[in-house]
């Protein structure tokens, strides 16, 4: 898997190093060192900081910039979706959590390339929030049939 970064980083390494061969400008020693300070940052983004956290209040969808917890109450369904795109090394299924509004958040890390089980992990996620959402939870009508449109595509 080749993250963003990297696939930037290398566009403008190349760039830099032209322009600096060519006379523009001499940052090609700046920025080829900044290169692999961005590369590190990167791979901790994605494998480290991104996580989805599971506690008996809800679901926390943590990534770099932002943190969300949607409470047990508030989710409306947990699927698995088939991702758009056919690219190697990319995951082709994701877990995704529908809040009582409707909104759609992909839950982190949880894919079919790092989760050995992705089947299992959803089930066992669903069976804590029917565990944990409370007696009065009621399922929002607008939101299940969003559901059902999504899982149809």
């Amino acid at each position: 898997m080749l993250p963003m970064v990297f696939v930037l980083g290398i566009g403008v390494v190349a760039t830099v190093g032209i322009a600096s061969e060519t006379g523009w400008f001499s940052l090609g020693p700046l920025l080829m060192g900044l290169f692999p300070v961005l590369m590190s940052f990167e791979l901790f983004r994605v494998h480290v900081i991104r996580a989805t956290v599971v506690d008996g209040h809800g679901v926390t969808l943590r990534g770099v910039i932002r943190t969300r917890v949607v409470e047990w109450r508030d989710v409306q369904g947990i699927e698995i979706e088939t991702l758009p795109w056919g690219l190697e090394d990319q995951p082709t299924r994701a877990a995704v959590l529908y809040d009582s509004t409707g909104r759609k958040y992909d839950l982190p890390n949880m894919d079919d390339l790092r989760t050995d089980d992705l089947n299992h992990e959803v089930n066992a996620l669903r069976e804590t929030w029917v565990r944990r959402r409370g007696e009065h939870w009621a399922s929002v009508p607008e939101v299940a049939a969003r559901i059902r449109r999504d899982r149809g595509r």
